[in-house]
């Protein structure tokens, strides 16, 4: 299994509300990975030549924001 470090900006506005947490998730797994704060640590990915993108949403009393673009293809040896 292998891991990634994933990086990430607050958002500029929170819409009023402090952020509570980020989710973190992981396509074609969509497996939702949870944080207080960029960096997050997502584990338990597949090697062999498997590739990963991950999208981050932000969440508070308000809701969830809509997700992040998604990053940049990840391979995993």
């Amino acid at each position: 299994m292998a891991s990634a470090l994933i990086t990430f900006d607050a958002p500029l506005n929170n819409g009023g509300s402090p952020i509570t947490s980020y989710h973190v998730a992981t396509d074609p797994v969509t497996t939702v990975f949870v944080g207080n704060a960029s960096p997050i640590l997502v584990d338990g990915l597949q090697g062999n030549g498997s590739s990963y993108t991950f999208t981050v949403t932000a969440i508070n009393a308000i809701g969830e924001s809509a997700p992040s673009a998604p990053s940049n293809v990840l391979l995993v040896p």
